[in-house]
C-alpha cells in the first residue's frame, strides 16, 4: 500500500511553510501531519533521475526496535526507500507520532536486524529514526541514498529541529540524578543515572516539559542504556479536539474501492480455484476484447485533490480484465502442471496468448472534501499458458 495513501491536502496548503513546527503553531504528533510528511518524502523520487528508486509507505503497530505504549496504540509510518529494479532496501525512515514509547537495542532471542535504527530528530509531529542497511551498497546506491537523505532532511527542516537551545522551563522529578540535559526545539534529552536515582511514576515524566517530547536515557553502571520517550500530557487532548473524527484507511486499496459501480460484477469473477480455470480464461478473453474496443484514457489530474499531473482513467472492462487476469495468473502459478495441462487440452486445440495490464490502486484523503482513489501502478503481465503446451 504505497504511494499517496492518506494525504490530506487541506492541511498541506494550510501549513506548507510551517510543517516542521507542527499543527497551527502547536506540536502534538497528529497522524495527519505525518501523512503529509510521508507524501512529501514520496515526491523526492522525482528528484533522482531515471526513476531508479521508489518509496513505499507502510503503517505498522511497531517494529523490531520500537515498542509503543498500549494505551496510545498509534501506528508508526515507515518510509522504505528501495532500488526500483532490484527492490533492495537502501534506507528507511520510521516516523513515530508524538506518544509514549520505548526503544529496544536488540532483545534476547530476537532475529538479527537487517537495518539498524538510529535516532535522527524530532519534528513538531514525529520522532524520527533512520535505518541504513548493514550490507554494503553499490556506489550508485550510496549516491541515491545521499540525494534522498538530503531531500528528506530539507523537508523536515532537520537543521532547525536539531539545533541545541539553552533555556526551557523543566519540572524535574525529585530524586532523579541527572547526568546531562540537552534542549532542542521539539524535545528534551535527559540522561539519568540509574544508580542513586529514585524513578517517578511514568505519567510524571510527561510533566517535565509542557511543549516538547521528552527522551529519558536511563544509564546503568554496566549494561545497555534504556531509552524511554514521553509525550507532554496535553497531546492526546489536542489531537482529539482537532482530529477526533478522522480514521485513516489502513486496508489495501482495491478495484471495488476505485470503481464501486463494479462491485456486483467483481463478485461474479471466480476465485483462483482449480475448477475455475476455463471460466476465468473465457472471462479473460471476453474482457480483453471489450477493453480493446473501450480503452481508458489519460486526463489532467486535480492536484488539489492529491492527483498527479496526469492520471489514467481505465474503462470498466480494463478493470475487470485486470482483476480476472490477477486471479488467473495466481491459479496458473500456484498448482501442479498436470491438471492444468489436462483441462487446457480438453478445451483448446491451440493455447491463447494472454497478456494484460495489472492495475494497483491508492487513495488520498482530503480534509473537507473526502477520500479519492487513483490508479497507483500499471504493469504489463503475461500469463504463461504456453508453458503447458501439449
Amino acid at each position: 500500500m504505497a504511494c499517496r495513501n492518506f494525504v490530506l491536502f487541506f492541511l498541506f496548503f494550510f501549513f506548507a511553510e510551517g510543517m516542521a513546527a507542527g499543527f497551527a503553531g502547536e506540536q502534538g504528533g497528529s497522524v495527519e501531519e505525518i501523512i503529509i510528511l510521508g507524501e512529501r518524502a514520496k515526491q523526492i523520487e522525482t528528484e533522482i533521475p531515471g526513476n531508479v528508486v521508489r518509496v513505499d509507505q507502510v503503517w505498522e503497530d511497531t517494529d523490531n526496535q520500537i515498542t509503543l505504549t498500549v494505551n496510545d496504540h498509534k501506528k508508526v509510518l515507515k518510509l522504505l526507500v528501495r532500488a526500483s529494479k532490484t527492490g533492495r532496501q537502501l534506507v528507511s525512515y520510521t516516523l513515530v507520532p508524538w506518544q509514549n514509547f520505548t526503544v529496544n537495542h536488540g532483545m534476547p532471542g530476537s532475529l538479527p536486524l537487517r537495518l539498524k535504527a538510529t535516532f535522527l530528530t524530532v519534528t513538531g509531529c514525529a520522532v524520527i529514526y533512520v535505518s541504513y542497511p548493514e550490507f554494503d551498497l553499490t556506489e550508485k546506491e550510496n549516491a541515491y541514498v545521499e540525494v534522498f537523505d538530503k531531500g528528506f532532511k530539507d523537508i523536515i527542516d532537520y537543521k532547525s529541529c536539531s539545533s541545541e537551545m539553552h533555556d526551557a522551563e523543566l519540572d524535574i522529578p525529585e530524586g532523579v540524578q541527572l547526568l546531562s540535559v540537552k534542549i532542542f526545539p521539539f524535545y528534551i534529552n535527559l540522561q539519568v543515572a540509574l544508580p542513586g536515582s529514585v524513578l517517578p511514576e511514568q505519567f510524571r515524566w510527561g510533566k517535565v516539559t509542557e511543549d516538547r517530547m521528552l527522551c529519558v536515557s536511563l544509564v546503568p553502571d554496566m549494561g545497555e542504556t534504556r531509552i524511554l520517550w514521553f509525550k507532554p500530557v496535553w497531546v492526546n487532548k489536542i489531537n482529539k479536539e482537532v482530529f477526533g473524527g478522522y480514521i485513516p484507511k489502513i486496508t489495501p486499496d482495491t478495484a471495488e474501492d476505485f470503481m464501486p459501480a463494479l462491485s456486483e460484477t467483481l463478485q461474479t469473477i471466480p476465485e483462483a480455484e482449480p475448477g475455475s480455470l476455463n471460466h476465468l480464461i473465457s472471462l479473460f478473453i471476453k474482457y480483453k476484447n471489450n477493453a480493446a474496443e473501450n480503452p481508458g484514457c489519460w486526463e489532467a489530474g486535480n492536484m488539489l485533490l492529491g492527483a498527479r499531473k496526469k492520471e489514467y482513467i481505465p474503462s470498466e472492462d480494463e478493470i475487470l480484465l485486470s482483476e480476472t487476469g490477477n486471479r488467473l495468473k495466481h491459479l496458473i502459478g500456484s498448482d501442479s502442471k498436470d491438471w492444468i495441462k489436462m483441462e487446457l487440452k480438453e478445451k483448446y486445440s491451440e493455447l491463447p496468448q494472454l497478456e494484460y495490464v495489472r492495475f494497483t490502486f491508492t487513495h488520498v484523503d482530503v480534509m473537507g472534501s473526502g477520500r479519492f482513489y487513483y490508479i497507483d501502478t500499471m504493469v504489463k503481465v503475461r500469463i504463461p499458458l504456453t508453458d503447458y503446451a501439449f
